[in-house]
């Protein structure tokens, strides 16, 4: 059986760093890179394609390195690494991924999930929903890469237009082939609930990266309009 790379926290960070775009005074944010160290250089958004975009419910702890300066427009800035962005680098790790960009229901920039989904309450057709707009989406995405949908199965009915609003407009877009996701129970699917890359467990952690990487590598063997689910019961 193949083992799965989980390498410490200062490893990853050795070896990868984040970027961002950060908007109206830090509060929100549009999405954000992880990329290797090595292939970032100034042209690296035209030289290093993005493999995947994970889809996450809404920034967390992920902030300015210069959090003393406010960012207010289009401004791509190195930031903070958080603890879900270190699933995501050792994700990277056992797939061989370059570049990948996280995507979020809403652009909120808050730690606390309760929170955000109070902000969240009837604004999933507003500006800071970027699957709500379909023009908006397309200029930031590639669509040759997968779509990692780990939201976690959070059950608020708050974030159930918001699932499917995503789910929906990827599909639109002719995408539903490229649909990576983690289902928690034999109900997940119709519910949308998908497994988040941070479960509390290490050894749930790694069972996601597992997952995950086979259904990439599934992907990559098959060819034709299929999309592959896996449940984790």
């Amino acid at each position: 059986m193949e083992s799965i790379k989980y390498r410490t926290e200062k490893e990853l960070l050795d070896t990868y760093m984040v970027v961002a775009k950060f908007y109206e005074d830090n509060k929100y944010r549009l999405y954000a890179d992880i990329l290797k160290k090595n292939v970032k250089d100034k042209n690296y958004n035209k030289n290093v394609k993005i493999d995947a975009y994970i889809v996450m419910i809404n920034p967390g702890k992920c902030s300015p390195i210069k959090s003393e300066k406010i960012f207010n427009n289009d401004e791509e800035v190195e930031a903070k690494a958080d603890q879900t962005q270190l699933c995501v680098m050792r994700l990277m790790d056992n797939c061989n991924f370059q570049r990948v960009r996280i995507l979020n229901l809403y652009d909120i920039v808050e730690p606390n999930l309760l929170k955000a989904i109070q902000a969240m309450k009837g604004k999933e057709g507003d500006e800071y929903c970027i699957f709500s707009n379909k023009v908006k989406l397309e200029n930031y995405i590639e669509k040759d890469a997968v779509f990692i949908l780990a939201w976690g199965v959070n059950k608020s009915k708050v974030l159930q237009p918001f699932k499917e609003q995503a789910n929906n407009l990827i599909k639109e877009l002719g995408l539903q082939n490229r649909i990576i996701k983690v289902c928690f129970d034999g109900d997940s699917k119709e519910r949308l609930q998908y497994r988040h890359l941070k479960p509390l467990k290490k050894s749930a952690r790694i069972e996601i990266i597992k997952e995950i990487k086979k259904q990439y590598d599934n992907r990559n063997r098959i060819t034709g309009e299929e999309e592959f689910i896996l449940d984790n019961k």
